[in-house]
């Protein structure tokens, strides 16, 4: 599979994260039902939440998006086994940070507690409890850190289904535990499931010619990329941040508003996820690739390809969750111990979320996009500053508009963001605002006509409207002469240099 060939990479990649959300939506449904929105399902979604912190800090900041660039580059000038020893070196020293990084979750369980959920204290069960669980999931973050770095291996040597598909392991994990209705041991099935992750993708690796030999400060590539570890820790945690502070906003709110939250991000986040993930992988590892060789032209229109396809699956999906969000969250959560109070608390909340969909699928793409160009600080200060208002800005809208206002304040604040990068993005990249202007505009089109007709026929067709939604988007689209088939077909190009 060409490596630069993002459409196709981003349908694979695409395909697999669907199969993936499935069993994610799966193991949703599953929890809702055992453990509903009472105690032991907020004690969880904190806990969880602290560990996703610290996953994002690491995962997604620290090691997709600072690493894959830069291995992406050593194997184009130096060859693969210059490469994987740059893998190796950075495992080595990845491995030994993590510990203490577990460690540390292990001995401040407690105090952790209060800097995500802050309105427990008021409940002494509710915190030790969450504490309990936070300490059974402290080498999460590890297990999944290692699995992020085989990732990156994998995607730029061209592999991107099989580390797509991995979380699969982690559901069908958590879906086993809940049958046992403890929710210690859904715990320690999400930890079996995260180390899985990793494990899966170590034979594929040998195939590539990988062996696991670690080291520490063996490759002279490594110390910079050690210095972009700081800055993109910041940048790509942004939304994590915000959520966390939503989160400790919501727990001062009463029993059950963490859940409802946490359950409403989860549904925002399935659309995001599958489109914005695929999109990201691929985009990341083809434009390191694109970027190595200093084919820029192929470079601009690659990322451009890359925005503009994640707009055109994202902006009709955050529609139409606005539309039907309590449809949606009834049919995913309404079961069990979730209650009609619970889906219509988290619809109300999910609105907020669909405002900032667009936004969040966005940042994700650009974000790591300044990475390829050896420029890990733009973004790091732009995510910094929509942190330093978002406490104000979240506290003022939940007086006014109640827990909505939570997720709103997200929306905002990514929204901002993803301006700011969007007109710094295009002075690095000569030209790339033309084609992103002329689609988005013929894109709102489609996607007025498609909420028309599904505010048209909710009422009855409730989630039957999605298909109708679909096809009337797909027409619409074709008439303004944004072909669904053209955008995701693969585009073809000059044969890539043989990797030494």
């Amino acid at each position: 599979m060409e490596r630069t060939d993002i459409r196709r990479n981003t349908l694979t990649v695409g395909g697999a994260s669907l199969l993936a959300r499935i069993t994610g939506i799966a193991r949703e449904m599953v929890f809702a039902a055992t453990f509903g929105a009472g105690i032991q399902a907020d004690a969880f979604n904190a806990a969880f939440r602290i560990g996703n912190l610290f996953r994002e800090l690491f995962v997604e900041g620290a090691l997709s998006n600072a690493f894959i660039p830069l291995f992406a580059k050593t194997e184009q000038a130096e060859g693969s086994e210059s490469a994987w020893r740059l893998a190796n070196a950075f495992l080595g020293v990845l491995i030994a940070a993590l510990g203490g990084v577990t460690l540390a979750l292990f001995l401040l369980a407690e105090p952790l507690v209060f800097v995500v959920a802050s309105g427990f204290g008021e409940d002494p069960e509710k915190v030790q409890l969450t504490a309990r669980l936070t300490r059974i999931l402290s080498p999460f973050v590890a297990c999944l850190s290692v699995a992020s770095v085989f990732m990156g291996m994998l995607n730029v040597r061209g592999r991107f289904f099989l580390p797509a598909v991995c979380p699969m392991l982690f559901n069908v994990f958590v879906i086993a535990a809940c049958v046992t209705q403890r929710i210690e041991v859904v715990a320690f099935a999400a930890l079996a499931g995260g180390a899985a992750q990793a494990l899966v993708q170590l034979p594929s690796l040998r195939k590539e010619g990988f062996r696991l030999a670690l080291s520490f400060g063996r490759h002279p590539a490594l110390r910079k990329l050690l210095a972009f570890l700081g800055p993109a820790v910041v940048a790509i945690s942004v939304v994590q941040i915000h959520i966390l502070i939503e989160t400790q906003l919501a727990s001062r709110e009463g029993e059950g508003a963490v859940s409802w939250l946490l359950y409403s991000f989860r549904v925002a986040h399935l659309p995001f996820s599958i489109v914005s993930g695929a999109v990201g992988v691929a985009a990341l590892a083809g434009l390191s690739v694109l970027a190595a060789r200093d084919a820029w032209d192929e470079f601009r229109d690659g990322l451009a390809e890359a925005m503009n396809l994640n707009s055109f699956l994202l902006m009709p999906s955050a529609v139409g969750i606005w539309l039907l969000s309590e449809p949606l969250v009834a049919i995913m959560f309404e079961r069990g111990a979730f209650t009609p109070h619970d889906t219509a608390q988290t619809a109300m909340m999910l609105r907020g979320y669909a405002v900032a969909l667009l936004g969040i699928g966005a940042q994700r793409v650009m974000v790591p996009v300044f990475y390829t160009l050896d420029d890990p600080w733009t973004p790091m200060w732009a995510g910094a500053a929509t942190v330093v208002v978002k406490w104000p800005l979240a506290v003022w809208l939940l007086e006014k508009v109640d827990l909505m206002g939570l997720p709103l304040s997200h929306a905002l604040l990514v929204s901002a963001e993803v301006l700011v990068l969007l007109i710094l993005l295009a002075r690095r990249v000569p030209g790339l605002l033309r084609p992103l202007a002329g689609f988005h505009v013929r894109a709102l089109v489609p996607t007025a006509v498609m909420g028309a007709s599904v505010w048209a026929v909710r009422d009855t067709l409730e989630l039957l409207s999605i298909p109708v939604g679909v096809l009337v988007y797909g027409a619409v689209a074709m008439l303004v002469g944004l072909n669904p088939l053209r955008l995701l077909r693969r585009r073809r190009g000059p044969p890539p240099p043989p990797v030494q």
